[in-house]
């Protein structure tokens, strides 16, 4: 019964939900259900953290500038990171969902194509186009948030960004 649901899952997400080429599929793991190749026309990706500072024009600073880049094997522990979360639509929604981190890819003609916004202070993930359309709706995925911390601490980044106290890294 597990594999047909799994099957089942996979034909749908695979038909119904992708980025702009409609590649994005979700592999089967023991784990559970991960979500991969979500962008498969990007060339690159990086990671971009909102500081929880403004400019002098209330545009979030983001830090650093142009973003970390990830090499291939950090992209494949991120991706790896996501899973298809079972309860969508049956659990609370994230509180306060107010991402700080977020791992942008582009295309070779560095245009972006997609996004995956985490909020490590309540546990969310939102996944768009690159143009701010949800592919993925908050709670719709969920990660793995030790791996991703542990990702992000390696780029010499934190991830308690504007948390509760007890929140802190």
């Amino acid at each position: 019964m597990k594999a047909i649901r799994a099957s089942m899952v996979l034909l749908l997400l695979a038909g119904c939900h992708g980025d702009k080429s409609g590649n994005s599929a979700v592999a089967q793991t023991a784990e559970g259900p991960h979500v991969i190749h979500l962008f498969p026309a990007a060339t690159e990706a990086r990671l971009f953290v909102d500081t929880g500072r403004t400019d002098a024009h209330f545009h979030p600073v983001l830090t650093p500038k142009d973003g970390h880049a990830l090499t291939a094997g950090q992209r494949k522990i991120l991706e790896s990171a996501l899973v298809w979360n079972d309860n969508y639509g049956k659990e609370d929604v994230a509180a306060c969902f107010m991402p700080h981190h977020f791992f942008r890819y582009f295309d070779a003609q560095h245009r972006k194509v997609g996004e995956i916004a985490v909020c490590f202070c309540c546990g969310g993930v939102e996944v768009d186009k690159g143009d701010g359309t949800a592919i993925y709706p908050e709670t719709r995925l969920n990660a793995h948030y030790d791996r991703l911390k542990a990702l992000i601490h390696g780029m010499g980044e934190r991830t308690d960004i504007e948390c509760s106290p007890g929140d802190l890294d």
